[in-house]
């Protein structure tokens, strides 16, 4: 897919050309991961897309028992894991002071906001997730990690049966990993091998990785590179709506619909929690506190408040939290309902 998505047709000649390829591209992919609602798999691997009785079809290498829709409670204990982990090594780094102070409190309060936005996304996510008092900074990641297992202090987090479903999700949802036909349908998957079994909003309806890379900590970097022509922020932005109008045209009222428009929030939010990246949760918890200044017509000092949200203590403390909370949940809020 990454050829026909860059090609620059010369009988086309025009950036009009461009976007009707690509808008094409969108559709049919959104057409083909929608049938995803329809099945669940015990195996994974390749997923072909030839019609037929069988569509899809997978192959031509699988995993036995790959975390499917059947296995979707396994992710509250995941991500509260991840959660813990994450904390942890900002504990560690607090304690070893590797970095400035202001950095370290930076992380804490970056550490603070996705914290609290995870409640917001699954109501069972516990509060008494790691803190300071409870991690020993003299010891390592392993350790603390092992100590928390043992003492029992953060609760698994179990899904809310009934409002939250939960979906298929491949890793690397990118150009190279679609191939499609010549007359730009989807031929295939690729590496679907590292299945998860995820909320909607981070599941097969999601935006792909490449429309989202102004939200992707590990993908950001590749805006505006000669490799991604037209990627820049209005670039994705417009590919981000094309591939939400072709959901909804596909799937109605269906809630799955709804949650594509805050799928790059959440989206973001996992993938520094599935490689336990605390640069990137910084990014993110910076990323989304911009956003809500710009659209949302906030004055807030973006490091300012992060070092102030990352102290210990302080009278100003929990209003300085707040105000910042509320401002970016107002904001994901106006991304939901289409209004920004």
């Amino acid at each position: 897919m990454a050829r026909e998505w860059n090609r620059w047709d010369e009988e086309e000649n025009s950036r009009e050309g461009l976007d009707v390829r690509r808008r094409t591209l969108l559709g049919n992919l959104a057409l083909t991961v929608c049938e995803f609602r329809k099945f669940s798999f015990a195996t994974g691997g390749a997923l072909y897309f030839d019609g037929g009785e069988d569509f899809p079809r997978v192959g031509p290498y699988y995993h036995e028992n790959g975390l499917f829709t059947k296995a979707h409670e396994r992710y509250g204990d995941t991500v509260a894991e991840q959660f813990t982990r994450l904390a942890t090594m900002v504990e560690a780094s607090h304690a070893e002071k590797r970095r400035s102070l202001k950095e370290r409190r930076q992380f804490r309060g970056a550490v603070w906001l996705l914290t609290e936005l995870m409640r917001e996304f699954v109501p069972s996510f516990d509060k008494e997730i790691v803190s300071g008092e409870r991690i020993s900074g003299t010891k390592s990641v392993a350790e603390a990690l092992n100590a928390r297992f043992e003492a029992q202090h953060i609760p698994f987090v179990r899904p809310y049966h009934g409002k939250y479903l939960f979906v298929v999700r491949h890793n690397d949802f990118y150009l190279q990993n679609i191939m499609v036909t010549k007359d730009l349908g989807i031929a295939a998957i690729f590496d679907w091998d590292v299945l998860e079994s995820v909320p909607a909003p981070v599941g097969y309806t999601a935006y792909p990785l490449w429309t989202w890379m102004d939200f992707h900590p590990h993908y950001v970097q590749r805006m505006n590179s000669e490799g991604q022509p037209a990627s820049s922020e209005e670039d994705l932005k417009r590919y981000r709506k094309w591939w939400l109008s072709s959901i909804e045209d596909i799937m109605g009222d269906h809630p799955h619909a709804a949650d594509v428009r805050i799928s790059h929030i959440w989206g973001a939010i996992h993938e520094v929690l599935r490689v336990c990246n605390v640069e990137g949760a910084l990014w993110v918890a910076r990323k989304f506190m911009r956003e809500a200044n710009a659209e949302m017509g906030g004055t807030m000092p973006v490091d300012y408040f992060l070092e102030w949200m990352g102290k210990s203590e302080h009278k100003q403390l929990d209003e300085i939290r707040q105000k910042v909370l509320t401002k970016v949940k107002e904001w994901i809020q106006a991304v939901r309902s289409g209004e920004v």
